[in-house]
Parts: C-alpha cells; sequence; structure tokens
C-alpha cells in the first residue's frame, strides 16, 4: 500500500506540473496560477518519491488512492475542455457593475454605417463587458466606433450571440459575458471561436453588435478573460 501510495502522489504531482508547463492548465485556470500549480505538483511527486523510497510514510485509505489516479488518468488522458458556451453564470447588466477600464482612440470613431473596410482598419478590440458599459456610459459617441470582438458562437433563443467567459480565479467562477448580434447570411457552428467586426446597432435598451465581418479563429492561448479585463 506504501509503494501504490506513492506512485498515485507522482502521477497526480506529475499531472499537475505537465498540465501547467504545457499550457493545458488555461483551459481550467487564470494564468497566474500556473506557477502555483508547477510548485504545487513538485511538491506532491516529491512526497510521493519519498514514500517509494520509504523515506516518508504515506498513510492513505485505498479509496483515495483510486482518487488521486483517476484525477491524474484525467487530466492526462482524456485532457476535458474549456467551458462550454452555455455554463458559467451570467452578467446582469441592470443589477451588475462593470469592472473595466479602457480608452477609444479617436482613429475608431469611424461614423455610424462606415464601411466593413473601414471598420476593419480602425477597430478597437473590446469584450462584452466593455461594449455594455460603452453602451451606458457614452452612447452618442459609441455608436460611430468600429469595434473588434472575439469569443465563441452561441445562439440563445433564436438571437445569435457572442460569448467570453471571465474568471477570478478558475473555470468554476466563471462569469458568462454575452453580447447579442444582429448577424445576417450563413453563421458558424455554436462553440466556434470568431472574430467579429461590426458596430453598436443604436439600440440602448437590447444592444447588439451590427456584425459587418467575420471570420473563425482557433481557440485563443488564453480563451478567458480576467478580472481586469
Amino acid at each position: 500500500m506504501q509503494r501504490l501510495s506513492g506512485v498515485a502522489l507522482v502521477a497526480l504531482g506529475s499531472a499537475l506540473v505537465v498540465v501547467a508547463v504545457n499550457g493545458d492548465s488555461l483551459l481550467y485556470v487564470r494564468d497566474t496560477m500556473t506557477w502555483p500549480l508547477i510548485a504545487a505538483g513538485v511538491v506532491v511527486a516529491a512526497l510521493g518519491f519519498a514514500g517509494l523510497v520509504n523515506a516518508l510514510p504515506i498513510h492513505h485509505a485505498p479509496r483515495s488512492i483510486v482518487l488521486a489516479l483517476a484525477a491524474a488518468l484525467v487530466v492526462l488522458v482524456v485532457r476535458p475542455g474549456p467551458l462550454s458556451v452555455d455554463t458559467g453564470f451570467g452578467y446582469d447588466l441592470e443589477s451588475g457593475k462593470v469592472l473595466t477600464s479602457f480608452t477609444i482612440p479617436a482613429s475608431a470613431m469611424v461614423g455610424p454605417g462606415a464601411s466593413a473596410e473601414a471598420i476593419d482598419a480602425a477597430a478597437i478590440e473590446l469584450h462584452a463587458g466593455q461594449f455594455a458599459f460603452a453602451v451606458q456610459q457614452f452612447p452618442l459617441e459609441f455608436e460611430g466606433v468600429a469595434v473588434r470582438m472575439i469569443g465563441q458562437f452561441d445562439v440563445v433563443d433564436g438571437q445569435p450571440t457572442l460569448v467570453r467567459f471571465r474568471v477570478i480565479c478558475c473555470a468554476s467562477d466563471a462569469m458568462r459575458l454575452s453580447v447579442r448580434l444582429a448577424w445576417e447570411g450563413e453563421t458558424p457552428e455554436v462553440a466556434a471561436w470568431v472574430e467579429v467586426i461590426g458596430q453598436w446597432d443604436g439600440n440602448a435598451d437590447e444592444p447588439s453588435m451590427a456584425v459587418r465581418g467575420w471570420k473563425e479563429i482557433p481557440m485563443p492561448e488564453r480563451p478567458y478573460l480576467d478580472l481586469g479585463s
């Protein structure tokens, strides 16, 4: 049992180090957690190795050993994916407070009804929380701003929507930031990562982004926004 406990701890610690080093941990936690994960993995693996060489007694019930091995196998073999677009709790525009700060350069103010080419050349990248903040705080100026947004495509009650998650620590506390899309023509598959360009449609009650162009993109290296975004 001592040897099996050591193997389980080495496997679990190694799994933590591997997912932190290869970047898979960014699917589950913020990037600031990478080094703590590596440190934790090294400590756990070292404890397991000490148990293997009988330098440290390890007393675990068989059930805990099985759970540790199962966790290591799931992370290394199954490799669970990131959050799906229908998970997390949604941001409430009415009662919530947008914790955000950003600057819109004069070059992004191309005027209402600008061409797709002009929008693409001048667009400022925002996320849904910033988009909502701009609509609430300076609607007259924001109506003519060229916007670029990155997120996952979703359809909510028949309405095309762009979704991006914000996490404070890890995926378990994810907040779903979304913006309605005024979309015409062909749409991507649900959950596809897309980059869209366009402008606010001018509707303050149910704000949407009038999409003037879009393309599918690979999942970003850092799929989640953090609290400072």
